[in-house]
């Protein structure tokens, strides 16, 4: 009997140092930074050849807005004055190799970019995309760097 009641005594240690696991996806300190409304302010998408040959560079101005939550992005914007687009996704910030980035997902893709912190008020968004050889383009990659300015 007294086996019994040692056995019950060690039953509530037992139960707390299994809850006391380490969390698996740790939350990035520096995740509280990009919640908020962020609006796209340019666009600057750079082509390169498969041996890192400049094709052609291009900027121009973001027409995208962020919305951020603890879980949510929402992007909304105009492909032309009368035609609005809104899509909503998850996303987790991490840190890679010392890179903050942020992934974000729906059902139909996922993306990563690196983000860099230039101000309270401003972070770029970048991400390298690969590319096979298409009508007038070598395969090579596409290097995209979305600047973003809080609103």
């Amino acid at each position: 009997m007294k086996k019994f009641y040692f056995y019950l005594l060690l039953l509530p240690l037992i139960i707390l140092l299994e809850s006391c696991s380490k969390e698996d996806d740790p939350v990035h300190p520096k995740a509280e930074y990009v919640k908020g409304s962020w609006q796209e302010t340019k666009v600057r998408q750079t082509v390169f050849d498969e041996t890192g040959a400049l094709l052609r560079s291009e900027e121009f101005g973001g027409n995208k807005e962020y919305e951020l939550d603890s879980e949510n992005l929402h992007a909304t914007w105009y492909s032309d004055p009368l035609t609005y687009h809104s899509e909503q996704f998850t996303y987790k910030i991490k840190g890679q190799d010392g890179q903050l980035q942020i992934q974000y997902l729906n059902s139909f893709s996922s993306n990563v970019y690196d983000i860099q912190i230039v101000s309270a008020d401003e972070m770029v968004w970048s991400q390298k995309r690969p590319h096979r050889a298409q009508t007038g383009l070598p395969a090579g990659y596409t290097f995209v760097e979305l600047s973003l300015k809080r609103k």
